[in-house]
């Protein structure tokens, strides 16, 4: 009650609480959750005034673990025929925070020969530039933890709807076609014998892989049969 200056300290502060003078004779104790201990917690408030007289308020506190973000679903693979198409992705309908955290939200971008995207709040947009294949990683963060996905791009020339690749091929030869279907291979030697018939599903991300390591040097026509379609190749 006497006039005079108070001093007033947090005795054995825990990692994470602090005290700011507000003003005069007024404190706030501030906690900051992600840089403290999970737990339950004592504190002792002691006021201090000039004539060496102090007095304890104590109290307790809980911090609770932290639950990291969480992926509600997946991110279907967006497949494209041609370019210029823009795909719009509202983030919050793919990850949570069961602890009601707001999430901010990263991107990796991959191939931007490809797809770009842009990124405004929780608002994805991505758009197809060119042709091939890409992957984003979406990372959704809380102040402490993390959750990523993965959302993968194909974007397909209509003009080739099928690729087969490395031309020349030393031992491996792939064959990428554009959405998963059943895809039967015919290979041949010049002369027209049959060496390798087979079949088994290709898509632009996943393509058909063949070893081709047994053949001999030389050259080979191979057919690929996709439904009706059949494109052949030297």
């Amino acid at each position: 009650p006497e006039a005079g200056e108070t001093q007033v300290k947090i005795a054995d502060a825990q990692n994470g609480l602090t005290l700011r003078k507000k003003g005069e004779d007024i404190w706030d104790i501030l906690i900051t959750g992600n840089i403290s201990t999970p737990g339950q917690h004592d504190c002792v408030l002691v006021a201090t005034d000039m004539q060496g007289l102090s007095t304890e308020f104590r109290f307790s506190y809980c911090i609770l673990e932290n639950t990291a973000p969480a992926l509600i679903r997946n991110f279907d693979d967006i497949y494209i025929e041609g370019k210029g198409g823009t795909f719009t992705y509202d983030l919050t309908e793919y990850f949570t925070d069961i602890d009601g955290e707001n999430l901010t939200y990263r991107i990796s971008e991959g191939n931007r020969g490809v797809a770009g995207c842009a990124l405004s709040g929780s608002l994805l947009t991505v758009t197809i530039v060119g042709y091939g294949t890409s992957s984003l990683t979406v990372t959704a963060e809380d102040l402490k933890t993390k959750c990523s996905a993965e959302l993968r791009i194909g974007a397909k020339n209509p003009e080739n709807p099928v690729e087969m690749y490395p031309v020349p091929v030393i031992n491996i030869l792939n064959i990428r076609t554009g959405e998963k279907k059943e895809t039967e291979v015919q290979i041949s030697s010049a002369s027209g014998y049959i060496l390798y018939e087979g079949k088994d599903y290709a898509s632009i991300f996943e393509p058909m892989v063949l070893d081709l390591s047994d053949f001999a040097p030389g050259r080979y026509r191979v057919k690929v049969s996709i439904g009706e379609h059949i494109t052949e190749k030297v």
